[in-house]
């Protein structure tokens, strides 16, 4: 299975970025890497840009990630089975209105399936895989201050982590056609800012870890 590893850092995943340079990925795979930049439109755009000159079987896009969901551990690894454009429509004296209420956008129209993008299924070598399955927004600001959390958890009550790439890939990949799936590792709460609580060397750990068990034999 030729698999296209996507990050939007080299650090995210240099470490087993420099493994599969020293050893063959284990049977069936194929790694191929797309480093697409940190942000929803560089994501969008080098995925794009990527899958027009070759097709893989799968997108995985692999990073780091917020949790909003308390439960969720620092550096626990997570797949992303849903994920949105938080943010996405108009302030009101109302409230937020989505782009779908506004008629802009049908909450239906592909890729979306109810305003969200479902990320494909796992192939079946990650199905048996502890690691809880969760649903993510993705947004340009990340949040670190009680005002905007609070608007957040009013908006989408349902996310547990928060990213700023990953329903940017599951849509460019939809669109070209190629299944993708999202697994990050926690590097830090939603909360107030402060890095200093932040973990995002356990996170990478994990999450290269994770990658060399899966896809390499040296």
């Amino acid at each position: 299975m030729k698999v296209l590893l996507v990050s939007a850092t080299e650090a995210e995943i240099q470490i087993f970025s420099e493994l599969i340079e020293r050893f063959e990925p284990a049977v069936p795979w194929e790694i191929q890497i797309c480093i697409c930049g940190v942000g929803m439109v560089p994501a969008a755009l080098n995925l794009g840009l990527t899958l027009s000159r070759i097709r893989p079987d799968l997108v995985l896009n692999a990073g780091i990630a917020g949790a909003i969901d308390k439960t969720l551990m620092p550096g626990e690894l997570v797949w992303v089975n849903e994920d949105s454009f938080y943010g996405f429509g108009a302030d009101s004296p109302q409230g937020f209105i989505s782009a779908f209420e506004m008629g802009l956008i049908s909450a239906d129209e592909f890729p979306f399936q109810g305003g969200k993008l479902k990320a494909s299924l796992l192939p079946l070598p990650l199905q048996n895989q502890p690691i809880r399955s969760v649903k993510g927004i993705t947004v340009q600001t990340v949040h670190g201050d009680e005002a905007g959390i609070k608007k957040l958890k009013a908006i989408d009550h349902t996310a547990s982590v928060e990213s700023m790439e990953g329903a940017a890939i599951l849509y460019a990949a939809a669109r070209m056609g190629v299944p993708a799936i999202q697994l990050r590792a926690i590097s830090n709460y939603v909360e107030v800012r402060d890095k200093s609580k932040w973990d995002i060397p356990l996170a990478i750990r994990n999450l290269n870890q994770f990658l060399h068990s899966v896809f390499v034999n040296p």
